[in-house]
């Protein structure tokens, strides 16, 4: 979730006992100081940085799992924690110390076997702003759909049904966070630029526990009148991107804590997406077709220094679609499946029980 002020600890060259004995656990500050490595941790979120001339080290301290010279991920036994800082197994202890000895880059650390990012469980952090944004609006339509139904001609306008969904959702998620903050990037027929929609969401004040959220709310068209169904998309997860501030973090550990940080985003965009879909499906139920989830840098969700989807919640260009959507109780069938997976995607990230 989005990055706090970077708070940071660097250990320089400092002598510290070394724990030589075989089986014992080593601190990671006796690692930092065995091979020359100039140390960073992070206090809010548990992340470590090692950094050498010719090697970088970044290590989830509450699941094991490291990122070595910013591309290949591995896992490390768990931490324990003493008096002198986090404490690793002295195999892993031993392996690292092999590896950063190296003097380029090249030697994997493990198997290339592909291993996912642990979520981490960490009591404290909190879903504080969750934004909502109504598409288009204004002077910009969006899609229209134009149909006839029981022998009167109805004309839908994407703006319109965007907007009608979010006032929906918004009452939703009030009633349910009273003590949160819910953000719409318009709650009238207006037309807020992509720059001024994603720039309230990173104007949000966030504590050093706070998180935020931004979804974006769609009608799809196609020249295909057949073409029907929901769509939930998210930044690709090979698209490079900065998330976050330069001035938080020193220069020359930016690469990799960014790295971190937006791979967590993507990670967490993807699980919004797939709480999201999977609530509207269930909303649904067999109503509606079900495209799934779809990866684009599209503005908002490329943009959006936080985990970010955007939902297309169907196309105003098939009849069929079109006929629900111009029906009101169907639009807060779609609010409350948004809002089910709003909540779902909360209680998982919290480790609510």
């Amino acid at each position: 979730m989005p990055w706090p002020r970077f708070y940071c600890l660097l250990l320089c060259a400092i002598a510290f006992p070394l724990a030589g004995e075989s089986g014992r656990p080593v601190a990671l500050a006796d690692l930092a100081t065995a091979v020359g490595a100039q140390l960073w941790m992070d206090p809010w979120r548990g992340v470590a940085l090692l950094q050498t001339p010719n090697r970088t080290l970044s290590v989830d301290l509450q699941t094991g799992v490291a990122l070595a010279d910013g591309e290949q991920e591995l896992q490390l036994q768990p931490f324990k924690s003493s008096s002198t800082g986090p404490q690793l197994s002295q195999e892993d202890y031993t392996r690292l110390k092999d590896w950063f000895s190296l003097t380029a880059p090249g030697k994997p650390l493990v198997p290339p076997a592909p291993l996912e990012v642990i979520p981490r469980s960490d009591p404290h952090r909190r879903v504080q702003v969750i934004v909502l944004d109504a598409g288009h609006g204004g002077s910009d339509p969006g899609s229209l759909g134009r149909h006839e139904f029981g022998g009167q001609s109805v004309v839908l306008r994407e703006k319109d049904l965007t907007l009608a969904v979010v006032l929906e959702a918004e009452q939703l998620l009030r009633a349910k966070y009273p003590d949160r903050n819910i953000i719409l990037t318009r709650n009238s027929d207006t037309y807020p630029t992509l720059e001024e929609r994603v720039k309230l969401a990173h104007a949000q004040n966030l504590g050093p526990h706070d998180s935020i959220l931004f979804l974006s709310v769609h009608f799809n068209a196609s020249l295909n009148p057949k073409a029907s169904g929901l769509e939930f998309w998210y930044v690709p997860h090979d698209y490079d991107r900065e998330v976050i501030a330069t001035k938080d973090v020193p220069e020359s550990v930016f690469p990799v804590l960014n790295l971190m940080v937006d791979q967590e985003f993507k990670k967490e965009s993807m699980e919004l997406a797939k709480n999201l879909a999977t609530s509207l499906a269930q909303e649904l139920g067999d109503s509606q077709i079900q495209r799934g989830l779809k990866e684009n840098p599209w503005f908002v969700v490329r943009m959006a220094r936080m985990p970010a989807v955007l939902a297309e919640l169907g196309f105003i260009t098939n009849p069929d679609d079109a006929y629900r959507l111009q029906n009101p109780a169907y639009l807060k069938q779609l609010a409350r499946g948004l809002y089910i997976g709003l909540s779902s995607f909360i209680q998982k990230y919290e480790d609510l029980p």
